[in-house]
């Protein structure tokens, strides 16, 4: 049962990244459209998009390719933004 709970958790966790295919991504946009501040929040997203992409990376340098599979579902995600 503990496996199923990690599962079950990292899951919850990757659906809240900050990509709009994601519900994480989808509730950011939500509360940034019609701001004041819309360019500079839309930018300030785009860097953290871009560093956990490049923490994922070094995740995968650092302890193998266990790694992976979030390395490459965070690239697509990246992928799909733009």
């Amino acid at each position: 049962m503990p496996e199923m709970a990690m599962i079950s958790l990292g899951t919850g966790i990757y659906n809240l990244l900050p990509f709009v295919q994601l519900d994480g991504g989808a509730i950011l946009e939500m509360l940034i459209l019609g701001s004041v501040h819309e360019y500079g929040l839309r930018m300030a997203l785009r860097l953290l998009r871009m560093a956990l992409f490049a923490f994922s990376a070094v995740l995968v340098y650092s302890y193998g390719l266990e790694f992976l599979p979030l390395s490459a579902a965070i690239l697509q995600c990246v992928i799909n933004e733009y």
